[in-house]
């Protein structure tokens, strides 16, 4: 398994009127607000998902690059964490409120995050797991260390258990080779399309020479 960690930083909306900004830092003060905007737009299709006529609303991530950055934090296969910080002085309460807004729509959102593991892989691994505990426990009770604190019937319980398990494990077994061997039919399948393919396209050039030539 692989995760990825994303820490983000997301900066405050630039008032030209406060920060008196110029040059550069205004340059960067304007594209901090179109992120900012993108972001809001983003996190307002996400919260609310369809309109009024019941059609999924298009997400714009692409239209930012702190959109793109945060598309799997926001709509992807991600747990998610939002710290609103606001000031308490009066002068910001404009700021503060947007901020508040912010955190009001991106709590709607929803993620249901899942572990991208194969389900037959989970199934093996585990099979083989418990496999391997029984034969461990059975080992043990035959070494003559505890023979006289396990009783047959217990033995025997475990033995059954063990012949149950080992049968799961090779129908899962089964199982996984018959999806295998699915995969690669379709994959002929595929394979013999795209040919079929090539030779209309074929064909149809063909086709398309005649008609000129004796256009």
């Amino acid at each position: 398994m692989s995760a990825k960690f994303h820490f983000v930083d997301l900066a405050g909306s630039e008032c030209i009127k406060k920060t008196g900004a110029v040059g550069n830092v205004l340059k960067e003060g304007i594209n901090i607000n179109k992120g900012l905007l993108v972001l809001g737009r983003v996190i307002a299709a996400l919260s609310s998902k369809q309109d009024k006529k019941g059609q999924y609303i298009h997400v714009p991530y692409r239209e930012s690059k702190l959109t793109r950055i945060l598309q799997d934090s926001l709509g992807g296969n991600s747990k998610t964490i939002m710290i609103a910080c606001m000031s308490p002085a009066g002068s910001n309460q404009e700021e503060s409120l947007n901020t508040l807004k912010y955190a009001s729509r991106a709590r709607k959102i929803q993620n249901t995050p899942t572990v991208n593991r194969d389900p037959q892989t989970i199934l093996v691994t585990q099979l083989r797991q418990e496999v391997a505990l029984l034969r461990k426990e059975l080992q043990i009770y035959r070494g003559g260390g505890e023979v006289n604190v396990v009783s047959n019937e217990e033995v025997r319980e475990l033995k059954v258990t063990l012949q149950r398990e080992k049968a799961l494990f090779r129908e899962a077994a089964v199982e996984l080779g018959q999806l295998r061997d699915n995969e690669i039919d379709l994959e002929m399948t595929l394979m013999q399309q795209h040919k079929e393919l090539d030779m209309l396209k074929v064909k149809n050039e063909q086709l398309v020479m005649i008609i000129k030539t004796h256009g």
